[in-house]
């Protein structure tokens, strides 16, 4: 019953609560090899995606960038919860790397592609093993439960996608 400031503080809280509570049950279902099924939920992509840039908006602050989203208008059932932790690793990744241009992020209800423009600050490789700790669970995850996963860096841009089995939409 919480109003004012104190309610954004607890609603913050919380989202971030259940972000932990997602990553871990993810984290732990990738640790232990299991060959249990995650719960599949419908989820309206629009809705998805917008939270979702919502989420990493706080990203882009002082950097003239924009998040373009080009989302089918459909549901989806699909694990929901691994999604979530796909996209939030795939859009962050995105919102760091880009000082400058246009996010783009595609989703219909076979594939998610996120493309943004990437400037090279040293010689180094830039495949997806140099991106952190955050590609390499989406690859784990995209792996385990059937997604192909791909990572293209081409013109100056990164590009990485997402395609489920048909039999999911």
């Amino acid at each position: 019953q919480l109003t004012g400031p104190e309610s954004k503080t607890v609603k913050r809280a919380l989202k971030a609560s259940a972000n932990m509570r997602r990553l871990s049950m993810a984290l732990l279902w990738l640790a232990r090899e299991s060959e249990k099924h995650i719960e599949r939920t419908c989820v309206h992509l629009p809705t998805f995606v917008a939270e979702q840039i919502e989420e990493h908006r706080y990203l882009l602050q002082n950097r003239p960038v924009i998040i373009e989203p080009k989302v089918l208008d459909a549901d989806l059932d699909i694990e929901s919860d691994l999604l979530q932790i796909v996209l939030a690793n795939l859009l962050r990744n995105a919102c760091q790397y880009t000082q400058t241009g246009t996010i783009e992020v595609s989703m219909d209800a076979q594939s998610l592609v996120i493309k943004n423009p990437f400037e090279h600050e040293s010689e180094a490789n830039s495949d997806y093993q140099s991106f952190g700790l955050g590609l390499q669970l989406v690859s784990r995850i995209c792996d385990k439960v059937g997604w192909q996963f791909t990572f293209q860096e081409y013109d100056g841009c990164i590009e990485v996608g997402l395609v489920w089995p048909k039999s999911m939409s």
